[in-house]
């Protein structure tokens, strides 16, 4: 059962590690250019703000499961 969940935890992991990496990129080629660009980094700074926060959460149920028995 451990050994699941932290299997399950590293690829959630890196699940969101591939977002932050992504919205933190410059230069993408669908960028809009002038008046919206401003919106968009915000908008990019935002997802990986909130994928950081869902990767703590992510830490944590993993290291919930390593320090409780399971009852199976």
């Amino acid at each position: 059962v451990r050994l699941t969940v932290f299997v399950a935890t590293g690829v959630a992991a890196l699940a969101v590690l591939a977002v932050v990496v992504r919205s933190l990129r410059r230069g993408d080629r669908g960028s809009p250019r002038g008046d919206r660009a401003t919106t968009w980094q915000f908008v990019r700074w935002l997802t990986a703000a909130v994928a950081g926060l869902a990767l703590v959460f992510i830490v944590m149920e993993g290291i919930t499961a390593a320090l409780v028995p399971p009852c199976v």
